[in-house]
């Protein structure tokens, strides 16, 4: 298929199998791979590592901007306050299976235990999570929520804009983000 519709980035939201269907013919042809896939096992991660020797690889399990923003605002306030209380809420509609890969995220960078992942599921709610800093005498709340399914397509092509000339390697959002919060 790439053959007859050659492209320069492929966007992917399908699964966690949807990868094995053009990793390998997408990384000959250098077509960059846009993985927003929320899940996935060390099989797969290890599978776009292989690939990311070929051809420019992202992969962000909510490729919101906000959401990554949140993660940036909330290492720089764990780097602050190593020691203060952190929890997180994350609520999503009634149906969705599991934690949220992007709590769990979230929960690795900064270095909790899933146990600190609170988890609510009702109604229609497309997404929002919450990271709670408890101090002595104040709490801080940094917050994030998807309104619409919308802003993943803003933040895929955020993406796809900030990959043009990146040369093959494995990315994640911070690394698109990080020249923006040089001071």
């Amino acid at each position: 298929m790439l053959e007859e519709h050659p492209v320069d980035a492929i966007i992917d939201f399908s699964s966690q199998d949807g990868i094995y269907t053009y990793g390998e013919s997408a990384a000959q042809k250098k077509v960059k791979i846009i993985s927003a896939i929320s899940h996935y096992s060390e099989k797969e991660v290890h599978f776009l590592n292989k690939l990311a020797q070929k051809a420019t690889v992202f992969w962000s399990p909510n490729i919101t901007l906000g959401i990554n923003y949140l993660l940036y605002a909330a290492q720089f306030l764990k780097k602050i306050a190593p020691f203060v209380d952190i929890e997180i809420v994350e609520e999503h509609f009634k149906d969705k299976q599991g934690v949220s890969g992007t709590a769990i995220r979230i929960a690795d960078v900064l270095e909790l235990k899933d146990e600190k992942i609170n988890t609510i599921r009702a109604g229609g709610i497309v997404g929002k999570h919450e990271v709670i800093f408890g101090f002595p005498f104040q709490t801080v709340r940094l917050i994030h929520e998807s309104i619409s399914r919308d802003a993943f397509g803003n933040g895929a092509l955020f993406a796809a804009e900030h990959l043009i000339n990146k040369k093959p390697g494995f990315y994640k959002f911070e690394d698109l983000l990080h020249p923006y919060f040089k001071v």
